[in-house]
Order: C-alpha cells, then sequence, then structure tokens
C-alpha cells in the first residue's frame, strides 16, 4: 500500500503523507533553519494572545468611566502598562549575545560570560553567569531548554567551548 498525501500545498506537492497509520512530513530537512548558528536569534516573548485579555478588560470596565470616572483613569493606566509588558518582556539570544528585556530595562550578556542554564523549583529558568550571578529569563519555560542549549553550547566557529557540567 503506498503512502496518501493527506495535504497538498499551492504547487500540489505534499505537506503531509498518511502513510500505515502515521502523518509523516515529505520532506523533512524543510524546517530545518539553513542560516548558521551564529546568525540563528531565538526570540522567547508572551504569548499576543494575552493582549485579548487586556482588551476584553478594557471593554468591560467602560461603564465605569462616567460613574467613577477618576478611578477609571487608575484601572486604563494598568491595563496599558499590562499591555506594554506583554509586548516588551522576553529575551534575544543567539550565539555571540543574550538580551534580556525587562519592562524598563534591558540587559545585555555575551556569550562569553555564560556558564549555563538552571532551573528553579518554581520553573523559572535562569542564566547562570561565569562570575557566579545569575538572570532570569522571564518568558522561558523548560520546554525551551533543548533549542537554548543547542543554540548557546554548540561548537560553532563564533563560540567557545561550552562548560562541562557533569
Amino acid at each position: 500500500m503506498s503512502p496518501v498525501p493527506i495535504a497538498t500545498g499551492a504547487q500540489h506537492r505534499p505537506i503531509a503523507v498518511w502513510d500505515h497509520g502515521e502523518v509523516t512530513d515529505p520532506d523533512p530537512h524543510k524546517h530545518q533553519s539553513t542560516r548558521p548558528a551564529a546568525k540563528r536569534t531565538i526570540r522567547l516573548r508572551y504569548t499576543r494572545t494575552s493582549l485579548l485579555a487586556i482588551v476584553i478588560a478594557a471593554i468591560c470596565a467602560l461603564p465605569a468611566v462616567g460613574t467613577f470616572w477618576p478611578w477609571s483613569v487608575v484601572v486604563y493606566v494598568a491595563l496599558v502598562l499590562a499591555a506594554y509588558c506583554v509586548l516588551r518582556v522576553g529575551a534575544n539570544i543567539n550565539a555571540d549575545v543574550v538580551t534580556i528585556r525587562g519592562p524598563f530595562y534591558s540587559r545585555r550578556v555575551p556569550r562569553r560570560d555564560v556558564a549555563g542554564l538552571a532551573v528553579s523549583q518554581g520553573g523559572g529558568v535562569f542564566l547562570l553567569r561565569r562570575s557566579g550571578s545569575r538572570i532570569l529569563i522571564p518568558t522561558a519555560k523548560p520546554r525551551d531548554l533543548p533549542r537554548l542549549r543547542e543554540l548557546l553550547f554548540s561548537e560553532t566557529p563564533h563560540s567557545e567551548t561550552a562548560p562541562d557540567f557533569s
């Protein structure tokens, strides 16, 4: 029995193939990045769907505008601040530098100062520096560790040898 295409793209090439109970990708290499590791950047941000909750809260606060005018301004300032944080907070990580962006600060850590990554009991991911300090990556989750480890500690011509934490 031959594989059957279950979806086709614009040029009628199969996107996925049904083959004896499994869905497989006909071209497994198309999803891999062709850019060198030194140019690849991982952007970790909060999901933009969080803005939907902020918009709904703003709509629900509309009746308070006419009734409690001075206090409604405080509510809207808080909602604008929340939207700003959703859009700004995150991290840009490439093989040369890690940039961590908070609501009112930005911190750049060169790759040569990165000693490793750590996960706290609460699930927060920290960047360990060679000086012994650690910096929280606010939007990183433990599921992001394999990608971060590959990018930061892989052997590339632009990065140093990764320390052995065994």
